[in-house]
This record gives C-alpha cells, sequence and structure tokens, in this order.
C-alpha cells in the first residue's frame, strides 16, 4: 500500500484495545442518544459494565456482549439490536449499541437499529 495512502475504514484493532481505549475511559459518565435517552456508566472491568438507564434501572451488562457485538462488526460490517437480544438475555442491546456508538469507527444506524463499522 502507497504511504498517506488513507483508507476509508481505520485498522481493525483488538476488542481488547478498544474496550481499553474506549469504553474503560466511559466510566463516571453520562451518555446520551440523540432521543435524549440516557446512561450512567457507573463501572467498566474486565467482566463487563455497570450502569444506570434513563429509567433509573441498574444493570450489569456482560463483557461477552460486547465482545460479540464488536466481532460481527469486524466481520461483517455491522450489527443489529436485534441480533444483540436474540443472542444476549437481558434486553442490553440499546446499552451495548449506545454504549459501542462512542467508538469513533462504530457508527450508530437507525434502520435497522444497530450500528455500522
Amino acid at each position: 500500500e502507497a504511504p498517506n495512502k488513507k483508507s476509508s475504514k481505520p485498522k481493525k484493532k483488538s476488542f481488547e484495545s478498544i474496550w481499553e481505549e474506549y469504553i474503560i475511559p466511559l466510566k463516571g459518565k453520562t451518555i446520551s442518544r440523540e432521543n435524549g435517552e440516557s446512561n450512567t456508566i457507573l463501572k467498566v472491568d474486565w467482566s463487563g459494565i455497570e450502569r444506570i438507564t434513563s429509567t433509573g434501572n441498574k444493570g450489569k451488562i456482560k463483557i461477552e456482549v460486547f465482545q460479540y457485538a464488536v466481532n460481527k462488526l469486524f466481520t461483517r460490517g455491522y450489527i443489529t439490536r436485534n441480533e444483540i437480544n436474540q443472542n444476549y438475555s437481558g434486553h442490553a442491546s440499546s446499552g451495548v449499541v449506545l454504549i459501542l456508538s462512542q467508538v469513533p469507527f462504530f457508527e450508530f444506524t437507525d434502520k435497522p437499529s444497530g450500528l455500522k463499522y
């Protein structure tokens, strides 16, 4: 590849480096959707994320859900909330999508609701 040639997609990073670089720093922050719904990130570690949803529910999302989603994004280019819900109970897909949309190269999609890389 020619030097200084920028590709449209950033180089794929490992899940661990994405978690360390973009997700762990969200601890203590409140992140919001365009519709005003928000999640307050209480704790982030290598087991997952503890959060408070905009409805006041406290919950934990296991790291495996994020690994699954990032894997799909890298292998296929997108993931839907429906797929996340089908593979993981706990209706965490809105939180997973919201949290992963904080990663600069993952983009929120509306129809279908999910993320693209």
